[in-house]
């Protein structure tokens, strides 16, 4: 069951061509990465009747209902259903505001013509049910107040409707089990000179309804009243040229952004405490309103359940603030006339998404905490301008380290530190409780002195993987073969291929076990497996006529024994060792790219897999795909050769053209 609310919007609006606007599945970069934003914008090409659309409020069976200029809109997720003073029977055409009861029923109010946002003094209600209409007053003859005097009315998160009457001025509440409940009077407002030049029948938008709170307020230097059950709060802000309610904290404190006389131009944040009392301009950081201060907010739409609202900056765009975040949601570069916006309602539905009702449509808008961890991003660190990843560790106590180009970077607990020299960073392993990492030589890296150290002997090809193979043995993968490296006598070794005239492996990018704990080696034109002999090492390519036609970035065993490779151009294979037979999953499976990179298996059936258009993870039961790109928060779409990690607490890390991202596959098994 979903709240909606009315929300404060200027008096009069602009008339502006609505047709041009940008329809969005776009994603806006988000500089915040700890979150997600998934958007998309409905408008008349969508079926509503208006580009201008007012109010919306979610019914119990699930249906949205939107208030336009031209009708009512019932919309169930793909078509709108349309409802219109000419084929309902209802009074007027221009909804301007809706609210529902428990008992099934729609209430509508109507605005006049024209482009001021001002109430008729007509309601009425349907069922939602039946799509029965009849006027509030037909419904309720025996209500204390006139259908004509009501100016506003709205849900507040409760199962009660607000109804705001005037001469007097009167707070009502309703709700189909108790009726009409008269909850405050304002006294001041009913005198003769206390409106001047104000209409009040276009004043109702400035109010808030949250919480089962109520923001009563007429004009910026009028007495407000913050209505709650208990308790009415009265305050002014007499020195404000412009006041717009944000939300409440988790303290149920009011907070309200504001510019002055004084300070035209800047908007600052004060606060109505929950207590009564006052602070103008408040401490804004404790409720992380810091961002909000030193702009210039023309409009604002609060959540129905208080604790979010959208900002709007003609020049810049809209923001979303909540205590745990503010992030830009819709930049102004996004919507044609985005300068001419007007936001008119901001509610949620029962799946957590907001409707943001404006002049150009409704905007759906999905806010997630990202499941992606990123480290290591362009917007991140400024050290290494290019910011692809290739090698990657992590330990059991949150330290990650990765090759950033040239660069190492190490992070914990929140602590960057970095190191470079002039070779690009490939391969990274701990072997013996010391990293080492593989450029054309291999390094030694001392995370603790953050020191780099290049170890003689070892220049040779490009060092593209690393395995450990006992407390002294570190066996290299090149582009050029194999070689091992001896960490107690400081020496480098070459691993000859078995027999001595077969093809010499290129571009070696990973080391596995398979299930009878045989060491293999992936590399770019085949499969080979490291052997000993007479307490020799050396690598045995595995012929066969399907693998040798391959381009290989990687290969895994999984549990049943079955080899996945991943290739540079056709996709991914299924290879039954045993029976030699083949299954090809490509572009036509599902997959989006043939190219795809590194492959990491998780503790749920699945391989998590790269490429060089977004992040896949492929279920080895069903062969069903989920791609994941930036648009769920990953950081760039395009992946990298060798750059992956499964770390013992399950953790997956990829990396590519902008650092890595990191998650738990736990987190993925309701997609």
């Amino acid at each position: 069951m979903l709240s909606k609310l009315p929300f404060r919007c200027s008096l009069i609006l602009a008339l502006v061509i609505l047709s041009q606007c940008l329809r969005g599945q776009s994603n806006l970069e988000n500089t915040n990465s700890e979150y997600t934003i998934t958007k998309r914008l409905l408008s008349v090409e969508d079926g509503l009747a208006s580009h201008e659309v007012f109010c919306g409020v979610q019914d119990n069976a699930g249906f949205l209902w939107f208030g336009t200029r031209n009708g009512l809109n019932r919309y169930d997720g793909k078509t709108c259903l349309l409802f219109t003073r000419q084929r309902n029977k209802l009074q007027d055409n221009k909804v301007v505001q809706l609210a529902k009861d428990n008992a099934d029923n729609l209430f509508i109010e109507y605005g006049s013509t024209g482009f001021q946002l001002t109430t008729n003094g007509k309601v009425d209600v349907m069922n939602v049910t039946t799509q029965a209409v009849t006027t509030l007053t037909a419904s309720f003859p025996n209500m204390p107040f006139k259908e004509q005097d009501v100016y506003w009315l709205s849900n507040d998160g409760t199962d009660e409707i607000n109804f705001l009457t005037a001469y007097p001025f009167r707070l009502w509440k309703y709700s189909s089990k108790n009726g009409f409940k008269l909850r405050y009077e304002i006294k001041d407002w009913s005198r003769t000179d206390s409106l001047p030049f104000v209409d009040f029948h276009s004043t109702g938008p400035f109010c808030m309804f949250a919480q089962g709170k109520a923001l009563l307020k007429i004009f910026n230097q009028s007495t407000q009243y913050l209505v709650s059950k208990d308790t009415v709060i009265a305050f002014t802000q007499k020195d404000a040229l412009k006041s717009l309610p944000i939300g409440f904290n988790n303290q149920h404190d009011l907070l309200i952004t504001y510019a002055t006389a004084a300070v035209p131009d800047t908007f600052n944040v004060g606060t109505i405490t929950h207590k009564g009392s006052s602070e103008f301009p408040a401490n804004a950081k404790e409720f992380n309103a810091d961002s909000i201060q030193g702009k210039y907010w023309y409009q604002v739409a609060n959540s129905r359940n208080g604790t979010s609202c959208i900002l709007y900056n003609a020049t810049d765009g809209l923001y979303l603030w909540n205590e745990n975040a503010f992030l830009k949601v819709v930049a102004k570069p996004e919507l044609k006339a985005f300068e001419n916006l007007f936001l008119y309602q901001l509610f949620s539905d029962n799946l957590g998404n907001l409707w943001l009702c404006t002049s150009l449509g409704v905007f759906q808008l999905t806010i997630e905490k990202n499941r992606f961890t990123q480290y290591f991003t362009s917007k991140q660190q400024y050290i290494e301008s290019n910011s692809q990843a290739r090698g990657i560790y992590a330990d059991d106590s949150g330290e990650v380290v990765a090759n950033i180009w040239t660069h190492i970077f190490a992070q914990q607990n929140g602590k960057m530190q970095n190191i470079a020299d002039d070779e690009i960073k490939y391969a990274l392993v701990n072997h013996h409780a010391t990293l080492y990492c593989g450029g054309y030589n291999l390094f030694h890296y001392n995370e603790k002195e953050n020191k780099l150290i290049k170890l003689p002997g070892g220049a040779g090809s490009e060092i593209w993987s690393m395995f450990s193979l006992n407390d002294s043995l570190l066996l290299l993968g090149r582009t050029n073969g194999f070689s091992l490296f001896n960490s107690n006598s400081r020496h480098f070794d070459s691993v000859p291929p078995s027999p001595t005239n077969a093809p010499e492996a290129k571009f070696v990018y990973r080391f596995f076990k398979s299930n009878d704990d045989s060491l293999w080696a992936v590399a770019e034109n085949g499969l080979y497996k490291i052997i000993t002999v007479n307490g020799k090492w050396s690598m045995v390519n595995r012929q066969s006529s399907f693998i040798n036609g391959l381009s290989l970035l990687d290969a895994c065993q999984d549990t049943r024994g079955i080899f996945w490779l991943a290739t540079n151009g056709e996709g991914l294979y299924r290879w039954d060792r045993k029976n030699d037979s083949v299954r090809q999953f490509n572009v036509t499976s599902g997959l989006p790219s043939d190219v795809v990179y590194r492959i990491e298996q998780d503790d749920y059936g699945n391989l998590w897999i790269s490429s060089d258009y977004g992040l896949i993870r492929f279920n080895l039961s069903t062969f069903s795909v989920n791609t994941y790109t930036t648009a769920n928060g990953i950081s760039h779409n395009e992946f990298n050769r060798t750059s992956s990690f499964r770390a013992g607490d399950g953790r997956s890390f990829f990396g590519g053209l902008d650092g890595i991202n990191a998650f738990y596959p736990g987190d993925f098994i309701a997609d």
